[in-house]
Formats: structure tokens, C-alpha cells, sequence
């Protein structure tokens, strides 16, 4: 529940972002994921949610996050077949951090090309879309 918790309380405030991040929120976030990757998808989706959200319009928390290792967590959990929150998550993280251009070079190094092609063809429209915008972005 924190995950999700954390996931709503950075969705659109700069405010928020900047003081969960200041007090360790993302590398909470980042040693949830990892834990919880490969055994609770609904918690890895929920952190790399709010990984994805204090990313957005935050230089200094995708720095933060590229550090923690986030990038290699999202390229990692699209691996198989991701469900359609699990890919949003995963691919509006990718894009927020290749928004900077120092970090870009490593989405793209990493992958993130040919992850947004794959999920270019996802099932959910929600999901082509967003991958539309990373492949424009990387």
C-alpha cells in the first residue's frame, strides 16, 4: 500500500515530489521494486508508478532515480510479457527520465528503442500510445 500511496502523493505536485524524494522516497521505491518484481507485480507497478511520477517535471529527482538504478529496473521488468499498467508504468518512467538529455543516452544504450517498439504492438491502446510518445523521445 505505501507504494500506491506514494504513487498518488506525486501525481502532479512538485511539492510532494521534492519532499518524499528529499527523505529517501526513492530509494524506498527502488529496493521495493526489486524485492518485489518478480513475485508482486501490483506492488513493482505501483513503485515504478511513483518512480515514473516524481520523475516528471523534476531534474533533480531523475537524477535521483537514474542513480537508485530505476532505469535498469523498468528495462528489466518489460523483459516478458508486461500487463497493461505494468507497461504504462514502465514506459511513462522511461520517458520521463530520456526528457533529460545526460540520461537519454542510457535509455537508448539500455534498449529503450526497442522497448518502445515492442510495446508499440501492446494490446492496450493506452500503452501504444505512450510508447508512440518514448519512440519520439529516444
Amino acid at each position: 500500500w505505501v507504494c500506491a500511496a506514494l504513487r498518488h502523493l506525486t501525481s502532479n505536485s512538485q511539492e510532494n515530489k521534492t519532499y518524499i524524494a528529499k527523505r529517501g522516497g526513492v530509494d524506498l521505491l527502488c529496493d521495493s521494486v526489486r524485492r518485489f518484481l518478480r513475485t508482486d507485480a501490483h506492488v513493482a507497478t505501483e513503485g515504478l508508478g511513483a518512480l515514473c511520477h516524481l520523475a516528471s517535471k523534476h531534474p533533480e529527482n531523475k537524477r535521483r532515480i537514474f542513480d537508485c538504478g530505476a532505469l535498469e529496473l523498468a528495462i528489466s521488468a518489460l523483459e516478458g510479457e508486461a500487463d497493461a499498467d505494468l507497461a504504462m508504468a514502465c514506459c511513462g518512467l522511461l520517458h520521463n527520465l530520456s526528457c533529460d538529455e545526460d540520461i537519454k543516452r542510457h535509455v537508448v544504450k539500455l534498449g529503450g528503442r526497442e522497448v518502445a517498439e515492442k510495446l508499440a504492438g501492446h494490446e492496450a491502446p493506452a500503452v501504444r500510445n505512450l510508447a508512440k510518445v518514448l519512440q519520439r523521445t529516444v
